[in-house]
């Protein structure tokens, strides 16, 4: 139930890694209104009682972001628990049983700083939705067994633990890979903005060995409140919208709060001057992705929707000369986001074939920072006027078009202050304005760039680190004590033990670390080569087997250098003896 987390799953879940997601959802004459429940619980409501369906989702400001370490994964977990321990108020069913027998459809979700909850179904069941939705996250009664059991939908998710997780409760490969190899996310490298999710080795191992009652109890109840609650309702919403917020009031209502709401943690940010450029390996299509945008910092409301607009134009542009001219692509689509730091990313994805990448990068970098600069008037009132029409089609029967609509108010009220309508919003959208942001956001320094290359790439590139570490490591050092060093001339090697414990020992310790130094200079190269915009000339399939090539040489022979010197000096009968590693001897004199 958490489609917001890994980078398997949708782009939504990278988006929402860094903040709220933004859609363009397009106006309606529903009115979007914000009400406050007794207890100051704000509620945003875009109802039309002619409608058949209502949608209703509750977002708590609690997340990764609030846990401590011995904490990690508890609030997926939790999650999970409340869809695990629920039983109808009418009649006991299981969450699984009443949704079928009101042809409903629900899900949950978790991010850094938020967990949502919601449910969509018809309106003669929106009575005992509400009722049965505040029971279940807000009165929940849960105990051991149901902590166990909500475990294993939590494993469907990120994976099952391996038998060194459960064994010893971590894989000492992926705690070197958590703490020293990580490359940081995208709002740490750009704004310094902490790093909130757990790696997926840290929240199995401990989702599986320290999760238990207690602590989900002790969580729950600090962190579950009115004032970290927020509701949105949209569609139908019973009979009436004074009926609506009755109900509401009977139930999210009553629940104690202080009156002082707790909002998302805010950061302060320091802004790097500088391209984001990566390249990462989460493509599982067996194609190429490229991400193209722009950082997004301290904008205006205007600059905000002005870059919708265009990216909408760039993406039609690019849907005619690449999919429909080319047949090079599939349907590119646009991102946004933008938080409460007031920062974000807006990006344009685009499937390319993996021999085209690098060709296909310099132009859209062309197109997106070049072009934007040189457009006629004319073509800038139509991509203006385009979007405003957008935005002013009605689409009054869709919830899933209002509840956007709701949540965008919520947005622009506490991270933009603005309090107007999206009509007036819509008239102040000017083509000066359009102009300026086109000047001012949409430079080379200010760009964002992730391309996400094949998995098959990022096989092919293990297979050469663990094949070279092994040749590097067996032959190599079979063969190395042969040289002749300085300080071992005239040494003579005495096969002392058995030769092959020596020989398997070697292979694991230089195994190991080669692979453990290739692994450390692939992710070096791509911090900062990329930047250097090596990845636009050479070939990635060539690019990654000369890193690999590289990082298993270089840390072969600097553990070969190391090696010389002996680890024990022995005496015997006038001659000296030398140890080395893994049992070998020398006899100098």
């Amino acid at each position: 139930m958490n489609p917001l987390k890994y980078p398997i799953k949708t782009l939504s879940a990278l988006l929402l890694l860094i903040g709220f997601s933004f859609q363009s959802p397009a106006y309606s004459r529903v009115a979007v209104k914000k009400h406050l429940l007794k207890n100051k619980i704000p509620v945003y409501t875009a109802l039309n009682p002619g409608l058949q369906h209502f949608k209703i989702k509750l977002v708590v400001n609690v997340g990764y972001a609030n846990e401590s370490g011995r904490e990690s994964g508890i609030s997926h977990l939790l999650e999970h628990l409340f869809f695990r321990q629920f039983h109808s108020i009418e009649a006991k069913e299981t969450w699984t049983q009443y949704q079928e027998k009101r042809n409903l459809t629900s899900n949950a979700a978790t991010s850094s700083y938020e967990t949502e909850y919601w449910a969509q179904g018809e309106k003669k069941s929106f009575e005992s939705v509400v009722k049965n939705l505040f029971q279940m996250v807000f009165s929940a009664q849960f105990n051991e067994k149901d902590i166990q059991g909500a475990k294993g939908p939590v494993f469907m998710e990120i994976g099952q633990p391996s038998w060194i997780q459960r064994t010893f409760g971590r894989n000492p490969i992926n705690w070197l890979d958590d703490f020293y190899f990580r490359i940081p996310s995208y709002e740490e490298r750009e704004f310094g903005i902490p790093h909130f999710y757990p790696s997926l080795e840290s929240e199995i191992s401990n989702t599986y060995h320290s999760l238990n009652g207690r602590l989900a109890l002790d969580f729950y109840k600090k962190y579950y409140r009115a004032e970290r609650l927020r509701i949105f309702l949209v569609g139908a919403g019973g009979r009436n919208e004074k009926k609506a917020l009755a109900l509401l009031n009977s139930t999210f209502g009553a629940l104690p709060s202080s009156g002082n709401p707790i909002g998302p943690r805010r950061w302060d940010v320091n802004v790097r001057s500088a391209p984001y450029v990566d390249v990462s390996t989460e493509s599982s299509s067996g194609v190429s992705k490229i991400d193209i945008g722009l950082k997004l910092v301290q904008l205006d409301v205007y600059d905000f929707f002005n870059v919708q607009a265009y990216f909408d134009r760039f993406k039609n542009k690019l849907f005619d000369e690449y999919r429909e001219k080319a047949g090079t692509t599939y349907s590119p689509s646009v991102y946004i986001s933008y938080n409460q730091n007031h920062v974000g990313t807006v990006r344009i994805r685009l499937e390319t074939p993996n021999d085209l990448v690098s060709e296909r990068k310099a132009e859209l970098i062309k197109m997106l920072f070049q072009d934007s600069q040189h457009l006629e008037k004319g073509v800038l009132k139509r991509i203006l006027s385009n979007y405003k029409k957008t935005l002013l089609d009605t689409h009054e029967g869709d919830v899933s078009e209002l509840m956007a609509l709701a949540e965008l108010k919520y947005q622009l009220e506490t991270v933009f202050g603005y309090t107007g309508g999206m009509r007036r919003l819509v008239s102040e959208l000017t083509l000066q304005k359009l102009e300026k942001t086109l000047k001012e956001r949409f430079r080379p320094e200010q760009m964002f760039l992730d391309v996400m290359v094949p998995f098959l790439v990022w096989q092919f590139e293990l297979l050469i680190i663990f094949f070279l570490a092994f040749v590097f490591s067996f032959y190599g050092v079979k063969k190395y004590w042969r040289w002749r060093a300085p300080d071992l001339s005239g040494a003579e090697l005495i096969r002392v033990g058995s030769h092959t414990t020596g020989y398997l020992f070697e292979i694991t310790v230089f195994g190991f670390f080669s692979y453990l130094g290739a692994n450390l200079i692939v992710r070096v190269f791509r911090y900062y080569a990329a930047e250097l915009s090596i990845f636009r000339t050479v070939p990635l399939l060539y690019e990654y087997g000369f890193i690999a090539v590289f990082g298993v040489v270089f840390c072969f022979l600097l553990l070969w250098l190391l090696s010389l010197r002996p680890i024990r000096v022995y005496h015997l009968e006038g001659k000296e003896i030398r140890e080395g590693l893994s049992g070998r001897f020398w006899v100098v004199g």
